[in-house]
């Protein structure tokens, strides 16, 4: 975060779900990393980038992968 903040940025583009959810997920069939544990990392991320000032955008992968 200390690195974004030097940046400067305005806003953050951060993967929210796709083929893995990235949050405490309760879709049926929705894989969740192992290693998240009870974690959510992007509830983490972005309580993190907007206590210093940095906005959140959820980006969603909602292609169908078979």
């Amino acid at each position: 975060m200390d690195y974004w903040v030097s940046l400067k940025l305005d806003a953050l583009l951060l993967n929210a779900a796709g083929i893995m959810a990235f949050y405490p997920a309760k879709i049926p069939y929705h894989h969740r990393s192992q290693f998240l544990g009870n974690r959510g990392l992007f509830g983490d991320f972005t309580k993190t980038a907007k206590a210093r000032g940095i906005r959140v955008v959820a980006r969603l992968d909602c292609k169908l992968r078979v």
